[in-house]
């Protein structure tokens, strides 16, 4: 008599080249940092706040990291986070941070950003660099004003004391450069006045400060309130970290 064959075990799938590709940022924790919120509106013309805008775009570039295989984590905590956009449907009404806390529940009550809120931002970053370290990545998101009428565009900054520090900024500034959103502004290292960056706090190797673009334009700030221009600036910031990925910086 014949013993019935064993079943055979369901063969385990192998995730695809393609798949493997589009989640390159696997294993990846990249901190974003949405500028001022709370009590701290941050820059203003015509009605619009810096904090506003910066933390709309946490939420879309989110979306764009999140399918590359990201995980993401925010160094604050606001309703405007969660406002998740979706692209290519209708976004929910911008809306101003007021509610903004950190991560330990402190609100940002401070007419600006001061030292002790900087620096619990760069705790953030501090703790991810601890369990991942090197596959980390800090960007901090902000938007400029200027008293000069025709500054337009955004630009970068890193520590000046970390050398390494730009090549993310590096390859910010190269990719807006080619996308056409630096206009008359230019990459800046800073010595030791950013706080989120400083290196006492903040250990993460590849971490930038970006302004985005400098409302006190109206033309940027036109383009700071369309969905369509923070979703294709979203791709960019993506793609350049996903750039450090390749070249083994993160």
């Amino acid at each position: 008599m014949r013993r019935p064959a064993a079943p055979k075990s369901p063969k385990k799938k192998t995730p695809s080249k393609s798949s493997r590709a589009a989640r390159v940022l696997q294993g990846t924790i990249v901190v974003l940092d949405p500028g001022h919120g709370g009590g701290d509106p941050g820059a203003s013309r015509a009605g619009i706040t810096e904090a506003t805008l910066s933390y709309r775009m946490a939420a879309t570039l989110a979306e764009v990291l999140k399918p590359l295989g990201a995980e993401v984590r925010f160094t604050a905590r606001s309703a405007a986070l969660r406002r998740r956009p979706v692209f290519g449907k209708p976004e929910p009404p911008l809306l101003a941070p007021i509610d903004a806390t950190l991560p330990t529940g402190q609100r940002l009550n401070a007419g600006r950003e001061v030292p002790e809120y900087l620096h619990a931002r760069a705790a953030v970053a501090a703790k991810a660099w601890k369990q991942r370290r090197p596959h980390v990545v800090f960007m901090a998101l902000h938007f400029d004003v200027s008293a000069d009428p025709g500054d337009h565009g955004g630009f970068a900054m890193w520590d000046i004391r970390e050398n390494h520090a730009c090549s993310l900024a590096c390859e910010l500034t190269r990719r807006f450069g080619e996308a056409g959103l630096s206009g008359n502004r230019r990459p800046q290292p800073r010595p030791n006045d950013l706080g989120v960056l400083n290196p006492e706090f903040n250990p993460v190797r590849q971490k930038t400060l970006v302004e985005l673009a400098t409302i006190s334009s109206a033309s940027d700030r036109a383009k700071a309130l369309d969905p369509k221009w923070r979703w294709r600036v979203a791709r960019i910031l993506a793609a350049s970290i996903v750039a450090c990925k390749k070249n083994k910086l993160i």
